[in-house]
Parts: structure tokens; sequence; C-alpha cells
């Protein structure tokens, strides 16, 4: 796959991401992603989307602004930064009214590979924060 359709690809992951109308083709089916404490292990396409939902129940209207995405070889890295105001209930905290920046990187494997896992450090302590709430240092 070329560079620049890795990119385009990767960009239109965190648009859907947004706006919840997901493309089955980004996201795989058989997905390990290994998230921050407050999100944990997940596995499979439906349990990568619910937990999607989640933030959008929580955080309606949050908008994604992708910051870079690099390219090498096969594999991707996207930093990425959500911002976003907590209107619902998320993490055991309910809603704040407070405003949130949450800078992120992921790094995702190429579609054609057996390993599925996508890689999410730990930065969500900042949303944590940010809502007052210590799911991050609970796990």
């Amino acid at each position: 796959m070329a560079r620049s359709e890795q990119e385009t690809i990767a960009r239109r992951f965190y648009e859907q991401g947004a706006s919840g109308q997901w493309d089955d083709e980004l996201i795989a089916a058989d997905i390990d992603y290994h998230g921050p404490p407050m999100i944990g292990e997940l596995h499979g396409r439906d349990a990568f989307k619910q937990v999607l939902n989640v933030f959008r129940t929580a955080f309606p209207g949050f908008t994604t602004t992708v910051d870079d995405v690099l390219v090498d070889g096969d594999r991707v890295a996207v930093r990425h930064t959500h911002y976003a105001t907590q209107t619902g209930d998320f993490a055991g905290v309910s809603a704040t009214g407070r405003t949130v920046l949450v800078p992120g990187i992921e790094i995702c494997p190429p579609a054609r590979r057996t390993d599925r896992r996508v890689l999410a450090p730990r930065r969500l302590s900042r949303l944590d924060a940010a809502i007052g709430s210590d799911s991050c240092s609970r796990r």
C-alpha cells in the first residue's frame, strides 16, 4: 500500500471516530486494542466500537485533530488531539461540563498482518485530571 494511501486511511479513521459513522473496513474484526487503564484491553471490532460510543455519549460533539501521521514501511503512527466537553457520565464521574483536551498517539499495524494490536499509550490520565476522576490510577 502506498504511503499516501495509508495516511488517507488513518485520517479517515479519526474523522469517522468523531462522527460515529464507521466503515467496518477500517477496524479489523479481530482487533486487539491495548488502551489506557480506564479502557483496558478490548478484543474485536464490536467491543472497540462500543467503547468509542461510550466516549461519544459522555463527550458528544467531540472533535479530533490529526496532528501528524507517520508512515514507516507498513506501520502507521498517528499523533492526534481530542477536544470535548463532558456532558455525560464517564469513568464513574457524573457530567462536569468541563472542556478537555486530550493528546494521544496510536501505532497501527497494517491490515494484512495477523497481529492486529493497536497500541495506545496511557495518556488518558490528563482526561482523568480534567474531569476529576482517578480511574487511570485504579487499574
